[in-house]
């Protein structure tokens, strides 16, 4: 659908994109920016490098072979993360019952 789209030019309604599954939620215009602000608030809560690795990875998984895990050195698995300064700052969190701090190490 969405390559029918891009192909036609053709203008749907946001409700109609929704149902058809290419964009996640539809929300009036004045509560936009509000909507906004808190998914990019969950984001910037959670560790910094998970996030870049989750990222990589959805990348790797819509480029297919075109964009290979192996050109990267695993990276896109997230194999490195248990290793991280962020790991070991979650789990401290985790243990004295607080909010962690991330710092992308």
């Amino acid at each position: 659908r969405a390559r029918e789209m891009n192909l036609t030019g053709r203008r749907i309604p946001a409700q109609e994109a929704y149902e058809m599954g290419l964009i996640n939620r539809v929300v009036p215009k004045e509560e936009l920016d509000a909507v906004v602000m808190d998914f990019a608030e969950q984001i910037v809560a959670l560790p910094p490098m998970g996030v870049r690795a989750t990222k990589l990875s959805m990348r790797v998984a819509m480029e297919g072979a075109g964009y290979s895990v192996r050109n990267h050195g695993g990276r896109a698995a997230g194999w490195y993360l248990p290793l991280t300064e962020d790991n070991k700052e979650a789990k401290r969190a985790f243990a004295e019952n607080r909010p962690p701090v991330f710092k992308g190490r």
